[in-house]
């Protein structure tokens, strides 16, 4: 039975760090081997995105496998307005704002993934991230500067 190791590292640039130490450590693997294969397989990405990374490892063996997921919504959302975090107080606060074409390209970027349920429409996925902003504290505006 495989043991499944969830870890956000730095797209293309991965570098040893203690977070990814301590999982390599305690599985038994070898860190370098595992930043070498993530970097390549992450160099279509932007440097330093924060990749979500679902590490498959086979126990007792120096064996595993893994996937790379691209950041959160959330993370695009808050990169496209600009900001660090959303509100204290959504409804009450506005604390960036996005176009909508930034939502629309977001939205086209998960769907490319392929986590993203192919059978409904890309327009539905938009309201969600729509939804997602008012939660946020981010506007909506076709007068983005």
């Amino acid at each position: 039975m495989s043991r499944v190791v969830r870890l956000i590292v730095p797209a293309a640039k991965a570098k040893p760090s203690p977070q990814i130490g301590q999982a390599m450590g305690a599985l038994g693997l070898n860190m370098m081997q595992f930043l070498k294969d993530f970097n390549a397989k992450s160099a279509n990405l932007q440097e330093n995105i924060p990749c979500r990374v679902f590490l498959n490892v086979t126990p007792g063996s120096q064996q595993y496998s893994f996937d790379v997921f691209l950041p959160r919504s959330s993370w695009f959302l808050k990169k496209a307005a600009g900001v660090e975090s959303g509100a204290g107080k959504p409804g009450e606060e506005i604390v960036g704002v996005v176009h909508p074409k930034q939502i629309y390209e977001i939205a086209k970027l998960k769907f490319a993934e392929g986590r993203l349920n192919p059978t409904i429409p890309i327009h539905s996925y938009c309201r969600s991230l729509v939804k997602q902003c008012e939660s946020m504290g981010i506007a909506i505006s076709d007068k983005v500067d």
